[in-house]
């Protein structure tokens, strides 16, 4: 006989021929959105103040002061991202980037340069993995714009949430 215990539809049996039970429920999680557009200055990182949760299952998000995630629980966690970076007058943007900062300090970045190639607005997205404690570590989500001259209404924008920040323990 292999195994000791029993299969069922929750369990599979395992290396050391011992039965577990499978998955788990990815909590703490949750997922936010931006509620109104985000002035941004040009050439500088700008954390997104994502306001509204659609869901956050142990309240771990914090959405009203410092816009950030601290699990209570340690392990490995999927964050995800997306920010719409749109200016509105006749300079051109030539860099858009968002970045996810663990305990203040930048971890991961994307990076697009449209200098040979002017834009009026991109949608930067990113998707990571990262260990948390479960205590002390929070991550928080950035982002920078560079156009080519002026800075009218450079922004966030959240029209149709295109604005969203989440996360999951894996």
């Amino acid at each position: 006989r292999l195994g000791s215990g029993t299969a069922d539809a929750t369990t599979f049996l395992r290396g050391d021929q011992t039965y577990a039970t499978a998955g788990g429920n990815n909590t703490p999680a949750f997922f936010a959105y931006l509620s109104s557009d985000q002035a941004l200055s040009d050439g500088v990182a700008t954390k997104i103040e994502i306001n509204t949760e659609i869901y956050d299952t142990d309240s771990d998000y914090d959405n009203s002061s410092n816009y950030r995630f601290t699990p209570t629980t340690a392990g490995k966690y999927k964050i995800f991202g997306s920010v719409s970076l749109f200016q509105d007058d006749n300079s051109d943007l030539k860099v858009a980037q968002i970045m996810f900062y663990k305990n203040g300090a930048l971890l991961y970045e994307t990076h697009d340069n449209f200098t040979a190639n002017y834009l009026r607005g991109v949608s930067q997205s990113m998707s990571v993995a990262m260990d948390m404690n479960g205590s002390s570590d929070y991550v928080e989500m950035y982002a920078y714009i560079e156009i080519s001259s002026g800075a009218n209404n450079l922004r966030a924008e959240s029209a149709n949430r295109r604005c969203v920040f989440g996360a999951h323990k894996l």
